[in-house]
């Protein structure tokens, strides 16, 4: 890197934080909530218009499923919470996606500053990206603590059953403080062109049941997800392999540190919480309920097709999962990539706790041209832990080098 290049990312930086600073400044002058009904808000990130297409799409229409976002909106309030440019938020009101979501929910924008998005911020600055969903997603988690509400992530390429949010809820009223899952990415060749033969596609809506959506996956199931069955010859994976399939006889089973939340609980945002680059995906379950028992706080689909499914999609003309350099799916490899996004010494409990967690799906008929079984799934993840254990030492005498040093806005 020189020394312009250097400057141009350490002035990138000052721009987003004082942006998010702004934005921050804007949720405390908010007025406090509490109480019932809890509202819910649903993070969006999305700028470019093969995004915007996606998430007009895919996201609003499944989110308008029956049992989604019209069943709660007769409860409680329901809170879009959207980051995007001036020229996407037209273009999401203006779209009949748009409109019918507005029909049943507030859609609150932000605007994503200019410079943040130019040419020059993408050149300089690695995965710019990340930072901004990072921020964004801590804005509208900061958003639902001041109004005691709940808080979910939507993916704007994700197709969520017809019942997920509903059900969801339902877990959250039983006293659960999160709900999460390990999704399946998926790919279709065009928008719509394998899902249409899944699920009841309509003016602004799909409805689609959680057994015909696990059905989708496992026909549809991406490229990288197929490369991450780990087997004695190991394939390549062009992103970190932070899941580990298994075949089973009806199906796939899911083993991850990483755990997705479906549905948040307002109860699980009263204390102060670190958001940061890892937090987008691997670590913000983990930053919640440290130092607390995971098991008596948090709901696990364990067998979605029986509850809820989130699916995200890969199209041509759409999104696609961004590649890097190949890395061999092993079990090195993956002790690897949960170590680096160790932020606390309690990450390290939360991950094995996780990894003990099992997502199964599975369908009523053939699996289809899944790859074949691999290894051993309960000695690969005994394996696993046993090696994160024995490398987490050096993990831990950093992270208490350092412990005093601010790594990331704490809220």
């Amino acid at each position: 890197m020189t020394r312009n290049q250097g400057s141009q990312e350490a002035a990138y930086y000052l721009s987003l934080l004082a942006y998010f600073d702004n934005v921050r400044a804007k949720i405390d002058a908010l007025p406090e909530g509490g109480g019932a009904p809890r509202p819910l808000v649903m993070n969006v990130i999305v700028w470019g218009a093969r995004y915007v297409d996606s998430l007009l799409t895919y996201s609003f229409p499944s989110l308008m499923a029956a049992g989604n976002i019209p069943q709660l909106a007769r409860g409680r309030r329901v809170i879009i919470d959207i980051f995007t440019t001036q020229a996407d938020r037209d273009a999401i009101t203006a779209s009949p996606a748009g409109k019918a979501v507005m029909a049943c929910a507030t859609l609150r924008f932000t605007i994503i500053a200019d410079n943040l998005l130019s040419g020059a911020a993408q050149k300089s600055v690695f995965n710019y990206d990340r930072w901004l969903i990072a921020g964004a997603q801590q804005c509208s988690a900061l958003h639902a603590r001041r109004i005691g509400a709940d808080v979910t992530f939507i993916s704007c390429s994700a197709v969520y059953s017809m019942d997920c949010f509903s059900v969801a809820a339902g877990f959250i009223d039983e006293g659960y403080r999160a709900v999460v899952t390990c999704p399946p990415r998926t790919e279709e060749p065009a928008m719509l062109s394998h899902l249409k033969h899944y699920a009841e596609i309509s003016s602004g809506a799909i409805t689609i049941d959680a057994p015909s959506l696990t059905r989708f996956a496992i026909d549809n199931l991406h490229s990288h997800s197929r490369a991450c069955f780990i087997a004695a010859q190991p394939k390549l994976a062009y992103q970190s392999a932070v899941a580990l399939f298994f075949r089973t006889r009806s199906g796939f089973a899911i083993r991850s540190f990483q755990l997705s939340p479906i549905l948040i609980s307002h109860r699980l945002l009263d204390h102060g919480f670190s958001f940061d680059y890892l937090s987008v995906d691997a670590r913000f379950i983990a930053e919640l309920v440290r130092g607390k028992s995971p098991g008596a706080l948090l709901k696990v689909i364990s067998n979605p097709a029986e509850e809820m499914v989130v699916a995200d999609i890969d199209t041509a003309s759409g999104p696609a999962m961004k590649a890097y350099d190949g890395v061999p799916v092993t079990i090195d490899a993956s002790a690897t990539f949960a170590l680096a996004t160790v932020l606390r010494e309690t990450d390290l409990a939360f991950y094995e706790w996780a990894l003990r967690q099992r997502v199964e799906y599975t369908t009523s008929g053939d699996p289809g041209s899944l790859p074949e079984r691999g290894l051993d799934e309960d000695e690969t993840i005994e394996s696993l832990i046993g090696l994160i254990r024995q490398q987490s030492q050096s993990v831990r005498k950093t992270l208490r080098l350092y412990r005093s040093s601010p790594r990331s806005h704490s809220a």
